[in-house]
Parts: structure tokens; C-alpha cells; sequence
């Protein structure tokens, strides 16, 4: 039963990693779109004066910064949740090594159970004969 319950919750885990990752790529996308309208602006402005054109230019170098940065922390976010999945996978992949070592180790002791108490009645067999 913990067993169902720790890989049903792997699974939430990776789910829930796939949706925040796609969040994050929609707003990556969001801010790449955000950057093209920034950049028609910024071209609309030169024509209207240097000192307004200075000023947008400064701020659109602004904003790219930030979508900059959010970009990379969209892109790290996703290589951490590479690394969580593979995780979740590892330790699902090791519960399911112990259970089987447990299966084989009880199968074992009933094996050695069966040869002790057929060499127990072999041997009763043998002392009345």
C-alpha cells in the first residue's frame, strides 16, 4: 500500500514538475513577445526626438534585462526540475530494488524453511528404519 501511495505521489511530483515547467516556458514566451513589442515602440520613438529615443532605449535595455534574467531563471527552474524527475525516478527505481530484495529474501528463508524440515523428516525416516 506505501508502496502505491510513494508512486502515486512520484508521479503528482512529476506532473506538478511538468506543469510549473510549462508555466515557465509560456513566460518566457510572454516576455519574448513583450520584447518584439518593445522593440516596435522603441523604433516608433526615434521618430519623435533624441532625448525621448535616449529614454526608451534606455528603459527597453531595462526591461531586457529583466526578461533576460527571467529567461534564465525559467531555463534554470527547468534544469532543476530535470534533476528533481530524475531523482523522483531513482528513488522509485530503489524502492522497487528493496521490495524486490525483500520478495527474494523471503522466498529464500521459505526455500532454507522447506530443506530444514525435509532433511528433519528424512531423518526421522531414517532412525526408524
Amino acid at each position: 500500500m506505501l508502496e502505491h501511495e510513494t508512486a502515486k505521489l512520484a508521479e503528482l511530483q512529476r506532473d506538478h514538475t511538468a506543469m510549473v515547467r510549462d508555466y515557465q516556458l509560456a513566460l518566457g514566451k510572454r516576455s519574448t513577445a513583450e520584447y518584439e513589442h518593445s522593440r516596435a515602440l522603441a523604433a516608433d520613438v526615434s521618430s519623435r526626438g533624441h532625448a525621448q529615443l535616449s529614454y526608451q532605449q534606455q528603459w527597453a535595455n531595462y526591461e531586457q534585462r529583466l526578461r533576460d534574467r527571467d529567461f534564465q531563471l525559467a531555463q534554470t527552474q527547468l534544469r532543476v526540475d530535470e534533476v528533481e524527475n530524475a531523482i523522483a525516478t531513482l528513488e522509485l527505481e530503489a524502492a522497487n530494488l528493496l521490495r524486490r530484495r525483500e520478495e527474494v529474501a523471503e522466498a529464500l528463508t521459505r526455500e532454507v524453511v522447506d530443506l530444514v524440515l525435509d532433511y528433519e523428516e528424512l531423518r526421522r525416516m531414517l532412525k526408524v528404519v
